[in-house]
């Protein structure tokens, strides 16, 4: 059992089956809380506080179509890494570094987001908000290679 929060644990384990038993040992893990985004709602604050940290962030797609993940920093001296895991499908959708992301999800569902820092020594502070449409940006910059489809 974990201690209630988020941040550096240790856990301890062994092994055992039918004929072995190992001694216990330990390792030191990060374990974060997952935080619910609102779908075009408030940025939230994110903090990477432990080297190679990752924080888990949910939204709900009440409908198919764009949605757009804005990462902004604060004091993360690196770009935040996105990763976007569909509601039925665990496989990432994006692995890359950006500070926002355009992505058509194409199943309405709970969707997972993953952060980290570019860099896994950097920590720091950054805000994490979820748009439920594709920013004039996209289109009126002709960048729309950007965005990506979600696998559901």
């Amino acid at each position: 059992t974990l201690s209630a929060g988020g941040g550096q644990k240790t856990v301890y384990f062994k092994v055992k089956n039918a004929y072995f038993e190992s001694a216990v040992a330990s390792d030191t893990i990060v374990y974060g809380v997952r935080t619910n985004l609102t779908v075009s709602g408030n940025a939230v604050p994110g903090s990477i506080a432990v080297v190679q940290e990752e924080d888990w962030y949910t939204f709900t797609a009440s409908v198919t179509g764009a949605y757009t993940l804005i990462t902004q920093k604060g004091t993360l001296t690196n770009d935040c890494v996105l990763f976007l895991y569909g509601p039925s499908n665990y496989t990432s959708a994006l692995i890359g570094w950006v500070s926002q992301g355009v992505y058509t999800v194409t199943s309405p569902g709970l969707y997972y987001v993953r952060v980290s820092s570019w860099v896994s020594s950097s920590t720091g502070t950054y805000t994490m908000r979820v748009v439920g449409a594709e920013p004039p940006w996209v289109s009126s910059l002709g960048i729309a290679s950007w965005a990506q489809s979600v696998p559901g």
